[in-house]
C-alpha cells in the first residue's frame, strides 16, 4: 500500500514538473529547421534602390539573399511553420547588413509576431519543401499570387573558393529592419560564419553546397508602377547551399549597435 501511494505521488510530481517546464519554455524557440539558401547579384538597380528604405544607403554591389526554410520543430507552445524570404544588401552608418523585403509564411501567429516584434514584412503563403540525399527544392505562392522557387543540386558539383568566400563574408552580416521608425536587429550577429560553424559543429549543423537556381514570378494582378521584390531577377548566382540546424535559438528585436 505504501509503495503504491509513493508511486502515485512520484507520478503526480513528475507530471507537474513536466507541465511547469513546458509553461516556462519561451515561445518561438527554434529547435530544428532546414532550408535552401542562395546568394546572387542583380542588375535591377532602379527596383533595388526603390525597395531599400531611405534610412539606408546602397551597397557597392547590389546583392540578394533568398531562402526558404522549414521550422519543423518548435517549442511546445508554437506551431511549426515554413517561411520564404528575400533580403537585400544595404549600408547603415558605414556598415553592410541584410534588409528583409519579402517574407511569406504559413503561420498566422508567426506573421503577426514577426511584424510586431521585428518589423518584418510578413504575409501569408503556401510553401512546399522537398528533400532527398542530394537534391532539394522549395516553392512558395503568396496569397496575392506571387511565386518563388529555389532548387539545389548537391551531387557532383565542385565548390569553388569564390563560393565559399561568399558564404563566409556574407553569412555573418547583421539583419536590420525598421520597427516604429527605429532600426532593429534580428537576433545576434555571429563572428563565425555558417560554413566554418558547420565544420566545427558537424553533429548539429549539416551544410551541403551545390548548384543553385531561383525562379521569381510576380503576379499579373500587382501594380507594375511600383517595384516588387520579385523584380530582382538574378544576373549571377554567387553561392547556394542546403542547411539543417539542430542548435536551438530565438530571435529578438533590439536596437542596432555596431
Amino acid at each position: 500500500m505504501y509503495k503504491a501511494i509513493s508511486s502515485i505521488i512520484f507520478l503526480i510530481v513528475t507530471l507537474f514538473s513536466s507541465q511547469q517546464a513546458v509553461s516556462q519554455e519561451e515561445r518561438f524557440t527554434y529547435y530544428e529547421n532546414d532550408g535552401i539558401f542562395i546568394y546572387y547579384e542583380t542588375d535591377e538597380i532602379d527596383s533595388y534602390r526603390e525597395l531599400l528604405p531611405d534610412s539606408f544607403t546602397m551597397p557597392e554591389t547590389p546583392m540578394v539573399f533568398a531562402f526558404i526554410s522549414d521550422f519543423y520543430k518548435m517549442d511546445a507552445n508554437t506551431k511549426p511553420y515554413k517561411e520564404a524570404s528575400i533580403f537585400i544588401l544595404g549600408k547603415y552608418e558605414g556598415n553592410e547588413f541584410w534588409h528583409c523585403i519579402f517574407m511569406p509564411v504559413t503561420s498566422q501567429e508567426s506573421r503577426i509576431a514577426g511584424i510586431r516584434r521585428l518589423g518584418l514584412p510578413k504575409t501569408m503563403g503556401d510553401i512546399d519543401f522537398n528533400r532527398s540525399e542530394t537534391a532539394y527544392s522549395a516553392h512558395v505562392k503568396t496569397e496575392n499570387g506571387h511565386e518563388m522557387s529555389l532548387e539545389l543540386s548537391a551531387v557532383g558539383q565542385e565548390v569553388s573558393a569564390s563560393e565559399e568566400d561568399t558564404i563566409r563574408n556574407f553569412s555573418t552580416l547583421p539583419k536590420l529592419n525598421l520597427l516604429n521608425g527605429e532600426v532593429v536587429q534580428m537576433g545576434r550577429s555571429s563572428k563565425r560564419n555558417i560554413l566554418d560553424l558547420s565544420r566545427i559543429f558537424s553533429k548539429r549543423l549539416t551544410l551541403k553546397m551545390g548548384n543553385g537556381d531561383i525562379e521569381l514570378n510576380r503576379s499579373n494582378n500587382s501594380s507594375s508602377d511600383e517595384a516588387h521584390p520579385l523584380d530582382l531577377k538574378p544576373s549571377n548566382i554567387l553561392a547556394a547551399y542546403y542547411l539543417r540546424n539542430t542548435i536551438p535559438y530565438r530571435l529578438n528585436g533590439r536596437p542596432f549597435k555596431k
